[in-house]
């Protein structure tokens, strides 16, 4: 079976990070040094050059890590009910995932995408409202549906290297997706998820095996609807 692309599920541009910074430049620092306090003198100046450049190399860092971007995966749950949420945030776009639980797979799991420029926005589809505002370590948000009922969640970002995020397969004409919780590499996968077909029925899924990804970052999980087993592969986007 071909392995689908991360970026061609979600039609996301790859984000390459590129930073630069300045670069101390002492071409005067030996040039026409011929002897004794000449070159003395020619190498305290270049030596107090470097010191300045130095200091402000560590500035600048400390300017990026104070202004570090806000975190690409999250992920969080209901703070009343059942559906647990997730967020990609690539390039200015945002895809959010609203899964519905035990109770609320049929009526609250949506899809949310839209282009985004701050950290509070507000993602729309078919009557439902995802609003969203994000800081560098927590994120709170309200689902909202066409009759004005709210739903309040909570999201963190994602915890380096582990396998939690958002996870997506278009097994059929309707994407299944999943949210993996896995708060650190000690502990233990948790996975909320909903299957659909083309004619939009639902139902929740289930681990196949072990939650961890394969060398493709493939999760297999299994859906039953009206007797019938099916098995979907979903990849975390």
């Amino acid at each position: 079976m071909m392995k689908p692309c991360l970026f061609q599920i979600i039609g996301f541009i790859g984000l390459v990070a590129c930073t630069s910074k300045p670069n101390a430049d002492d071409s005067d620092g030996d040039a026409g040094a011929d002897s004794g306090n000449t070159n003395a003198e020619a190498d305290a100046d270049a030596d107090a050059d470097t010191d300045t450049d130095t200091d402000t190399d560590t500035d600048t860092d400390t300017d990026t890590d104070t202004d570090s971007q806000i975190p690409s995966r999250w992920v969080g749950r209901s703070d009343v009910s059942d559906p647990a949420f997730a967020l990609v945030i690539e390039d200015g776009i945002v895809l959010g995932y609203a899964c519905g639980g035990e109770t609320t797979y049929s009526t609250h799991t949506r899809w949310f995408t839209g282009a985004v420029d701050d950290t509070s926005f507000t993602l729309e589809k078919d009557g439902w409202e995802m609003t969203v505002d994000l800081d560098a370590t927590a994120g709170t948000g309200l689902l909202t549906g066409p009759d004005g009922e709210s739903d309040a969640f909570s999201l963190n970002p994602v915890e380096p290297a582990t396998f939690a995020g958002l996870y997506s397969s278009y097994a059929s004409d309707c994407r299944t997706g999943g949210v993996l919780f896995h708060d650190s590499p000690d502990a233990t996968p948790e996975l909320q998820g909903v299957w659909c077909d083309e004619e939009a029925h639902m139902a929740q899924v289930t681990p196949v095996d072990m939650l961890t990804p394969d060398e493709f970052g493939m999760i297999e999980v299994q859906a039953e609807y009206m007797g019938e087993i099916f098995i979907i592969e979903i990849m975390r986007l």
